[in-house]
């Protein structure tokens, strides 16, 4: 069976960065370089943790643009986070969090 967890918000607590893409003026260039400062939601780590024990593919989702694919999955792989797939935007997109992971 495949588990699908999305990253930024459920994996991972992105609270800290939130400032730079709320009201008018939005810095999503800054807001993706600052995941690198995200903390693991412990719970939910453990979950996907249990999901993979199972024997579970594991697919993570994430809205994040491809220019941090690298650390992402640096920061992925220092908190012991498995995956069989990274699901990114593709460098530039603006689509909506809801369609994109929609049309994957």
């Amino acid at each position: 069976m495949k588990v699908i967890f999305d990253l930024d918000g459920t994996l991972a607590n992105i609270d800290h960065r939130l400032h730079l893409v709320q009201g008018d003026s939005k810095d999503w260039d800054g807001f993706y370089a600052a995941c690198v400062d995200d903390s693991p939601k412990k719970a939910i780590v453990e979950l996907a943790l249990m999901c993979d024990d199972a024997g579970h593919e594991i697919i993570i989702s994430s809205g994040r643009s491809a220019k941090v694919r690298g650390e992402t999955e640096a920061w992925l792989a220092a908190h012991g986070i498995p995956y069989k797939q990274l699901l990114m935007r593709t460098d530039g997109s603006f689509v909506p969090d809801q369609a994109l992971k929609k049309a994957w």
